[in-house]
């Protein structure tokens, strides 16, 4: 007799678990059950389907009216594609807001673009000021590729993080506007052996720029020996120049004044910012290379003390296998 309790039991378990796109109702308005990914026509409410597992939650569908264009109501944590986000016009909580697709349109001396959110801004910079009547947060974002001696990229703020390395110098828009050149990823741009790959990029710009001064595969070795020596091959800030923290740098010397990857000393190579541009820097180093007389027929260290001047001229020395490897692939 007991065999009927338990299938009313187990009846009335299973049927307090709600099924996928059943309705569901929330303060915020009413919806149906999903799971969380499903839910692309509207945002999800915690807590209003109890009794199902942790991914499926209340997708209450709702369109939105801004001023800056009409969208659909949704989580924050999700991505508003080719457009911003907008707060004020959905219901829900802090994190609901309206996703807004489409952009006006924006010029700027620099070129046009879209207003959007900086934060949507990937493939191009945003510039402040063109905007007007848009949320706080959305410029104008001006999409620009740019070529450099040390490869192709996109001009972006600086402020925002480059999975490669910035360059100077190739971008419209003020001194934030830099090149972001990408690591190599494939083909002729492999990570060289022995270097990892921010490494094997600026060997490449080194290499790149040594062509440019005509100084041939001993020339390649002479740099890719000191810069090795030097930062090991990384564009280094200096705790005593504090303006040198406001360019784009991978590590923190201490070394008087000298920065970047040939650790320059501004008050001899230059600027600040020339030291800590990779491509700048190097030209710098291959013009006073080829200043050096007789540089050819010197072992590499001895050509790289002609131009460092260190303190430590032997130091050089132990770098010339590495870079008889990396010239033969770079320029060989």
């Amino acid at each position: 007799m007991k065999l009927p309790l338990i299938i009313s039991l187990t009846a009335l378990v299973s049927g307090s678990l709600a099924a996928i796109g059943s309705s569901c109702t929330s303060a915020s308005g009413a919806g149906t059950c999903q799971y969380d990914a499903s839910c692309t026509s509207g945002f999800n409410v915690v807590g209003a389907c109890p009794n199902d597992p942790a991914s499926v939650l209340c997708c209450i569908p709702k369109t939105c009216s801004t001023p800056y264009g009409a969208g659909v109501c949704r989580n924050t944590s999700k991505s508003c594609t080719g457009g911003s986000f907008v707060s004020g016009y959905c219901p829900g909580g802090s994190d609901v807001k309206c996703c807004v697709s489409t952009a006006s349109s924006c010029t700027t001396t620099y070129g046009s673009g879209k207003c959007i959110t900086d934060a949507s801004c990937t493939d191009g910079f945003s510039v402040s000021g063109t905007c007007a009547n848009e949320p706080s947060g959305v410029n104008c974002c001006i999409p620009k590729t740019c070529t450099t001696p040390s490869g192709s990229g996109i001009c972006r703020n600086s402020s925002k993080a480059c999975s490669g390395s910035y360059v100077s110098g190739y971008c419209p828009g003020d001194s934030t506007v830099k090149c972001c050149v990408q690591y190599p990823s494939g083909g002729t741009g492999d990570t060289i052996s022995t270097l990892n790959a921010l490494q094997s990029a600026h060997a490449r710009t080194i290499a790149a720029v040594g062509k440019t001064y005509s100084v041939g595969n001993r020339g390649c070795k002479v740099a890719i020996a000191t810069a090795m020596q030097e930062s090991t091959i990384r564009v280094l800030a200096n705790t005593n120049v504090p303006t040198s923290y406001n360019y784009y740098y991978e590590g923190v010397g201490s070394d008087h004044d000298s920065v970047g990857i040939f650790q320059q000393r501004p008050i001899y190579w230059g600027t600040v910012k020339d030291c800590m541009d990779p491509a700048t820097s190097a030209g710098k180093f291959f013009a006073a290379l080829k200043n050096v007389s007789g540089w050819q027929t010197m072992t590499i260290a001895q050509a790289a003390q002609a131009v460092q001047r260190s303190a430590y001229p032997d130091a050089y020395a132990k770098w010339e296998t590495l870079a008889t490897n990396v010239c033969a692939v770079v320029y060989p």
